[in-house]
């Protein structure tokens, strides 16, 4: 039933192998936007297109490939990579477009989306049977940390 309605919403995902939720973040720091609902589709050779709202509460849509490996019969280990709107910056001192203020020279994001970054997430999922939850790891900038989780609901075809 879930299927049928999302062929009718986003005829994209009718040969999707995978469809899936955006739900929410946690972040290392404070003052982001926790809430990121979108949906997300992964087809059978990889291919991984999806949209939703991002931590800077701006939209984003990306397409990337997902490389997925079993690691026990119920948990599996993934990276996706690719390309992704909403995230362009430039960096300056004083006060951002939203209001924080910098305290040195930081980076502050602008405009409405539009401008391509590079996507990187490794992930893995808990499945029971056709259903998982799957725990994306947001690297920051330098990928040396962890800056967000981020958690997502799928369903197998």
């Amino acid at each position: 039933m879930l299927r049928f309605f999302l062929l009718l919403l986003f005829p994209v995902f009718a040969g999707a192998q995978t469809v899936g939720l955006h739900l929410v973040s946690g972040h290392a720091s404070g003052g982001l936007n926790n809430v990121n609902p979108g949906i997300y589709a992964r087809f059978d050779n990889g291919v991984t297109v999806g949209a939703y709202r991002n931590s800077y509460s701006r939209n984003s849509v990306y397409l990337g490939y997902t490389a997925e490996t079993s690691a026990t019969h119920r948990l599996s280990l993934a990276v996706t990579v690719g390309a992704i709107t909403g995230y362009q910056r430039e960096e300056w001192v004083g006060t951002c477009l939203d209001g924080h203020v910098t305290t040195g020279t930081e980076t502050c994001y602008l405009g409405r989306g539009g401008k391509v970054s590079a996507l990187f997430v490794p992930s893995f999922a808990y499945r029971s049977g056709d259903y998982a939850m799957r725990f994306g790891l947001i690297p920051n900038a330098t990928a040396k940390s962890i800056r967000a989780v981020h958690l997502m609901v799928e369903r197998h075809f």
